[in-house]
């Protein structure tokens, strides 16, 4: 099984069973995965996406979560560092890297 849905299949689970993630325990309030391997995560507020790129796992955020001076839900931040770490825990010796976009 590709790394991508190893992943994705743990997103679907946590989103079938109502995970949350972050400070604010935000809830996954969507996730599909496209033809090409593409996933989409959608939190209230926030829209995260991932791929597989040269044996890599690419893991999008918006630039603003990570920036200090913006108006954005302060837990945010953490939500992608929690997201993150479960994204690295499925991928194992897979690198995962974190792209602003």
């Amino acid at each position: 099984m590709a790394i991508i849905t190893k992943i994705y299949n743990q997103l679907q689970h946590q989103f079938q069973q109502g995970s949350g993630f972050g400070p604010a325990n935000r809830l996954i309030q969507n996730v599909e995965q496209n033809s090409a391997g593409e996933i989409t995560v959608v939190f209230n507020g926030l829209l995260l996406l991932l791929e597989e790129v040269g044996g890599r796992i690419i893991v999008k955020i918006p630039g603003g979560v990570r920036s200090v001076n913006n108006d954005l839900p302060a837990d945010l931040g953490e939500l992608c560092d929690h997201f993150i770490t479960l994204v690295k825990a499925e991928a194992g010796n897979v690198p995962v890297d974190e792209m602003l976009v």
